[in-house]
């Protein structure tokens, strides 16, 4: 009987990229997550159930046994895994969310993957600035904030949350007990494919050579990068004028031109003051501290501030 393992993200840690390039394609794996649940209406309600249900009888107990009946099928042939980094992204719901996992899949093994929290940060910003953009070219109306430490002041509350590592980890070694619950450095998975990939396949129990052909087969379907630092001065500069009529004064050709233009490049960076570096530092450090301990990650390899 192989094992089921249920990786949570977080997201903005390569999430994306393992589920379509590693858990997808491994022939030891079978992936129950993205991008594969909505092949099956049962474990796409059973996500979302997870994730968005408030009722405390969040599922039925035909669709619990239908998963377990599954998952003990699966198990015979294949290592299991379940990738969702939305049952990690809202910290109000984190224990919630935990707790229900343990209800419907039962004993099972954790991955979580973590991110230097400045880098994390970044990614988060530019993120949303990116989706207040596309979505005030759609015809609404979001205030656009392009300076990160405005950003990073507004929503203090929940990105505190968001890079509370050690709280997630906490909930879930709780639920799972800590010799379940397994870590692993997104900056070594981007920098470091043979360790990276041997580490993965320990955890799974999967054949380590499979698993670095992969990843290494995997080059043109990279870890997806964050806007260009044109395309971030390009957002500052537009954001108080209507684009999409600009668009409609030039030609087709020339609107992909200038887009392919903007795209390309170095990724856009953030400068931190000193008051942002403060707030942030003194979490920071603790958490890492935390981690290097209690998992004896080498965050010092990779610039986590300690």
């Amino acid at each position: 009987m192989k094992s089921v393992f249920i990786h949570i993200g977080l997201s903005k840690t390569g999430t994306t990229f393992l589920q379509n390039n590693f858990f997808e394609k491994h022939p030891e794996i079978f992936n129950l997550g993205k991008p594969n649940f909505s092949k099956d209406e049962n474990v796409m309600l059973i996500r979302s159930s997870i994730i968005k249900n408030n009722d405390i009888n969040f599922l039925t107990s035909d669709k619990m046994k239908y998963i377990k009946k599954k998952i003990k099928t699966l198990c015979q042939k294949k290592t299991v895994i379940f990738s969702e980094e939305n049952f990690s992204n809202t910290p109000k719901d984190l224990q919630r969310n935990a707790q229900r996992i343990k209800k419907v899949f039962g004993e099972v093994k954790i991955i979580i993957t973590i991110r230097n929290q400045i880098n994390f940060l970044e990614s988060l910003f530019f993120s949303d600035l990116y989706k207040s953009y596309s979505n005030n070219l759609t015809g609404e109306n979001n205030e656009i904030l392009t300076d990160f430490n405005v950003w990073l002041k507004k929503n203090w509350n929940y990105l505190e949350k968001r890079i509370s590592f050690k709280m997630i980890i906490d909930y879930y070694s709780k639920t799972f007990t800590n010799k379940n619950v397994s870590i692993l450095v997104y900056e070594e998975m981007s920098s470091d494919i043979k360790k990276f990939s041997w580490k993965i396949s320990q955890i799974l129990g999967i054949n380590k050579s499979k698993s670095e052909n992969l990843f290494r087969n995997s080059k043109t379907n990279k870890i997806r990068k964050r806007i260009s630092s044109k395309k971030f001065v390009l957002i500052k500069m537009l954001r108080f004028i209507p684009v999409e009529y600009l668009k409609s004064l030039l030609p087709s050709f020339i609107t992909q031109i200038l887009s392919e233009f903007f795209n390309k490049g170095k990724g856009a960076k953030i400068h931190l003051t000193n008051e942002s570096k403060k707030l942030l530092m003194d979490k920071i450090k603790k958490e890492n501290n935390y981690l290097v301990k209690k998992f004896n990650l080498n965050l010092k390899k990779f610039n986590y501030p300690l």
